[in-house]
């Protein structure tokens, strides 16, 4: 019996993959005059340092990463103190308060910054709903390694059988996978085929089938 729920939070809570990924190419464009191509699908879900030094890799680019960093924090927190950019993910809303309703345990575990996270779950009234929000910051190791998950598992005060994880991105499954929790992917941001390493995979929180099929 599922007891407990572990989200990751872009792509699956908020609807903020495309934009964060523009906060990527702003960066980059304003610092060295650089157009970023789509690399969407090798960054999702992986600690920003990691993807700083990645991008400045791809261009032979050198820069202090944590000046790129706290350069990029200002654009985030640019980007979504707009409440038109602050998108919940279809049915979200309503899956929280079923599980509330259910009594089920619920946490965040993202890879994004404590700061970002608690700004937008106040922005949309979600902060509430969960008993621990966990960043990147709280683990040496970060996505694809199971840390996070294994931290919200201690947190919950729960067992890998008693909870499954929600995930969209390669990185997050791994992770996931790695710490013996089952998980389920939203094709919010990749497909069906490209998540085929899930347990399950659905489209949105408004299909009956992730409550019968997978949670429930």
């Amino acid at each position: 019996m599922i007891k407990g729920v572990i989200f990751d939070f872009d792509g699956v809570i908020v609807d903020s993959e495309p934009l964060r990924y523009e906060s990527y190419k702003k960066l980059f464009w304003d610092e060295f005059g650089v157009k970023l191509p789509d690399e969407r699908k090798r960054i999702l879900g992986r600690d920003q340092r990691e993807n700083l030094k990645y991008l400045l890799e791809m261009f032979g680019l050198e820069c202090d990463v944590e000046e790129l960093v706290e350069r990029r924090k200002i654009i985030l927190k640019e980007i979504f103190s707009k409440k038109e950019n602050i998108i919940p993910i279809d049915g979200i809303l309503d899956f929280l308060e079923t599980l509330k309703k259910k009594r089920i345990k619920m946490a965040v575990a993202s890879s994004s910054s404590l700061e970002y996270l608690e700004n937008i779950c106040d922005g949309l009234k979600i902060k509430d709903y969960f008993d621990c929000i966990l960043s990147g910051e709280m683990v040496k190791k970060k996505k694809p390694n199971p840390d996070i998950f294994l931290l919200a598992l201690e947190k919950l005060g729960l067992e890998k059988e008693e909870c499954v994880v929600i995930e969209d991105s390669l990185s997050g499954i791994e992770a996931a996978k790695r710490a013996g929790i089952k998980c389920s992917g939203i094709t919010s941001t990749l497909s069906e085929d490209e998540l085929e390493d899930a347990d399950f995979v659905f489209q949105d929180f408004e299909q009956d089938s992730i409550f019968k099929k997978f949670i429930f």
